[in-house]
């Protein structure tokens, strides 16, 4: 029904017909009730695409009239539906840039993307470590790593009997989780019935305490490929379908060394590799020093694609497998990954030291029960993993516990938040170096508020300041006395001195956890130990 809208009416019987216009208008608007009126409505709002927003936009290096699109798409959400379950799905080593949901051309991850479209997309999702320990450890404890301390590295000036630092020949050992805080496992017990995590990469080995919490802690020594991951955990899902529960699935194909199936290899990459071989085995050291061609490099890159895709493929396995148990109506699925990785765009490779974006900029997509509260939304604003935590907990309506430094992104989805979080990101693993005098020349940290980032060496001798918005490849710093540069430094050393005060109560175990003999030996195949 169309609303009347009265217009000025001139003539000798102008005022007569006004007046009669106006209780005409008025009649109407009561009689279609909320067609005129802005009144509250269960039906999701689109809004107006802010110039924030735009900016933002722009700088992720997207086709933009794909993500402009999506942007303005954007729909606020009433509360978030109940669901039973979690699915958690972590990708190892996953930059967000190489996903068709996040802008790319080549067609990598057409399962992924699909739950992006049935989901809440966070484009600026930042990881807390640019490696596996520190940041599962903070996917897990809702802290960044100094506080929670797992994967802190045993360092020289930590224990002077030893004459190298920990990568070397005497193994990694390492701090585990905090005993005294509670990890994601442990408070999902509040509210479901068991829980399950199935895991392959050393550093998540139990004995630093990532099975905490869990009823099954499914590890295994071996690098296993995607397929295995899979089916245990779809055989896990057949098992538990009728109870209440909390699935961790790790996959850890993307990390180095790269060797996918024949098929995706030739799908990506058909063509020669150079001096590479079949699987990328060389250490970081050595492939620097090679000086790769264009085609071994093109080579890096398309086997790195061709396992995107091969793992994309058992992600589909596992949803397909979900929607034939009755678990796709009330299971929150989530992907993320623990941190991304280089391949020469800022001169080095891999991950572990960067904090550059292609390392430590991932994916982070929430597909809420059903497939269709918040679907195809797109989040422009920044988040860390500190957020992980609470917003699954949110979705419960459990309690936070005490000392956790992230927020729910709830806030974000429903479209109630359009605010940056700020991201510290922290303990760097140096693989190169074997003198502590040294280290912390190259040890770094980052802090990022929503548009400029900092990077700076531990020793402060080195800092380097990005305009995100205007520089989203992070090739031009801005000078040190620029007033961008001055202020946002000035926030993380602040964050920096707020946090002193909770690391001074952390007590430190009498000794670190030195992982065994057959962990090292598995780190060392995946190119940790130099």
């Amino acid at each position: 029904m169309n609303c009347y809208n009265p217009k000025l009416v001139v003539g000798t019987q102008g005022r007569r017909l006004l007046w009669i216009s106006l209780m005409v208008w008025l009649a109407t608007v009561l009689a279609c009730g909320s067609c005129c009126r802005d009144v509250p409505s269960t039906e999701p709002r689109t809004k107006k695409t802010s110039d924030k927003e735009k900016s933002k936009v722009r700088s992720l290096g997207v086709p933009p009239e794909q993500l402009f699109a999506a942007a303005a798409a954007f729909r606020d959400q009433p509360s978030p539906p109940a669901g039973m379950n979690v699915v958690m799905i972590v990708v190892d080593t996953l930059r967000a840039d190489r996903l068709g949901a996040y802008g790319y051309g080549r067609d990598t991850s057409p399962n992924i993307d699909a739950i992006a479209r049935e989901g809440t997309l966070f484009q600026r999702f930042y990881a807390a470590s640019p490696w596996t320990a520190p940041a599962f450890g903070t996917l897990f404890s809702g802290m960044s790593p100094a506080l929670h301390m797992g994967g802190r590295i045993l360092d020289n000036r930590d224990n002077p009997a030893l004459k190298e630092t920990a990568l070397s020949r005497v193994g990694i050992s390492l701090y585990p989780l905090r005993t005294d805080i509670k990890l994601l496992a442990e408070a999902m017990s509040c509210c479901v019935d068991t829980s399950a995590a199935f895991v392959s990469n050393p550093f998540l080995h139990p004995s630093l305490g990532f099975d905490r919490g869990f009823a099954l802690y499914d590890y295994r020594q071996k690098n296993r490929a995607g397929g295995e991951i899979a089916d245990r955990a779809i055989a896990w899902l057949k098992d538990n379908a009728q109870k209440q529960f909390f699935s961790l699935i790790h996959f850890m194909d993307t990390h180095q060394p790269y060797n996918p199936d024949e098929k995706y290899r030739r799908r990506f990459f058909p063509m020669d590799s150079g001096r590479l071989t079949k699987s990328v085995t060389q250490k970081v050291s050595e492939l620097k020093e090679m000086h790769l061609t264009d085609t071994e490099l093109a080579f890096l890159k398309g086997i790195y694609d061709a396992q995107i895709r091969e793992v994309d493929a058992q992600i589909g396995r596992i949803v397909d497998a979900m929607a034939a148990l009755g678990l796709s109506d009330n299971t929150w699925l989530i992907v993320t990954a623990d941190h991304g990785e280089e391949h020469f765009d800022h001169g080095s490779v891999f991950h572990a030291m960067q904090y550059t974006d292609e390392v430590i900029r991932v994916p982070l997509i929430i597909r809420a029960p059903g497939g269709k509260w918040g679907a195809g939304n797109q989040v422009v604003y920044s988040a860390c993993q500190q957020d992980v935590m609470p917003t699954i907990l949110n979705l419960y309506d459990a309690e936070i516990p005490l000392g956790i430094e992230g927020q729910s992104l709830l806030p974000m989805m429903t479209g109630k938040s359009k605010t940056d979080r700020q991201c510290y990101m922290e303990n760097s693993l140096v693989r190169d170096v074997h003198q502590s005098s040294l280290e912390d020349q190259f040890r770094k940290h980052a802090w990022f508020d929503g548009r400029y980032k900092v990077i700076q060496t531990l020793n402060g001798n080195e800092t380097r300041i990005y305009d995100m918005d205007n520089d989203a490849l992070e090739r031009h710093p801005l000078r040190a006395k620029h007033p961008a540069s001055v202020k946002t430094v000035r926030s993380m050393f602040q964050y920096m001195k707020d946090r002193k005060p909770l690391l001074e109560q952390i007590t430190l175990p009498n000794a670190p956890t030195r992982l065994p003999d057959d962990v090292n030996k598995s780190l060392e195949n995946l190119g940790y130990m130099q």
